[in-house]
């Protein structure tokens, strides 16, 4: 989705592309307590979007840009190595 010229991806569509993990939210966690740095800036990495769900209902769903997802990139790759 485009917001403000930038391109916004939700965050758990791209979790579940990216890792073999069955629990989105608990990857999201686990990813979170190992990277500290990025669990301080979540609030700046991970914006509020409104998108258009699954079952066609807009909702707010955390999103990130292309910057933000090449930082988060970091902690998927340390966390897949553990």
């Amino acid at each position: 989705m485009e917001v403000d010229q930038k391109w916004y991806f939700s965050i758990q569509d791209v979790v579940q592309l990216l890792s073999d993990s069955s629990d989105v939210k608990q990857y999201l966690k686990r990813m979170l307590s190992k990277d500290t740095e990025l669990n301080a800036n979540q609030g700046t990495i991970c914006t509020l979007v409104e998108m258009v769900a699954g079952d066609g209902r807009k909702r707010k769903i955390q999103a990130a840009n292309t910057e933000s997802l090449l930082r988060m990139k970091k902690s998927f790759q340390s966390l897949k190595r553990n």
